[in-house]
């Protein structure tokens, strides 16, 4: 599947998910047929590192107002916000 949707929108890409930081990584992203979900960085990693030929990676930093912000406020909203959506319906 994943070639299939390379194929059809031209994208060298064809899935995204969210690394939120914390006391451990974790992966927030959209699957068909669980919908919106969190878990462990390490098996997402172990998931996809068989059937993906390419990972990327990029690293956000938060600015507000000309300031960095904090990487531990920015992990906890970053936390709670997956935690209100975790659950809801693939789209």
């Amino acid at each position: 599947l994943p070639s299939t949707t390379r194929l059809l929108t031209w994208s060298d890409w064809d899935h995204v998910g969210v690394v939120i930081g914390g006391k451990r990584l974790r992966m927030l992203e959209s699957v068909s047929g669980s919908g919106v979900i969190l878990r462990d960085l390490d098996t997402v990693m172990e998931l996809y590192r068989s059937s993906c030929s390419e990972m990327g990676l990029r690293r956000f930093v938060a600015n507000c107002r000309g300031e960095t912000a904090r990487p531990a406020l920015v992990s906890e909203r970053a936390l709670r916000f997956a935690q209100e959506i975790r659950g809801l319906p693939y789209n």
